[in-house]
């Protein structure tokens, strides 16, 4: 998936860096990643929740697991 970085519709998207904005538009196309209450806060870590969010959307999205 091939996603224009423009794409990012977090309200604080503009906080994102410049590197990352291709994968985490991706990432939001592929409804992996979706923020809270609209916001992405880029600059916070990650929770062990959030991050088996993501592991378990990613790992469904190339059927390793239902």
């Amino acid at each position: 998936v091939t996603v224009d970085e423009s794409a990012l519709t977090y309200k604080d998207a503009n906080k994102v860096f410049d590197y990352a904005k291709q994968a985490v538009s991706e990432l939001q196309a592929l409804d992996i990643m979706t923020g809270s209450n609209g916001y992405l806060n880029p600059q916070s870590n990650l929770t062990r929740a959030q991050m088996a969010k993501i592991l378990k959307r990613s790992l469904e999205y190339v059927n390793l697991i239902d």
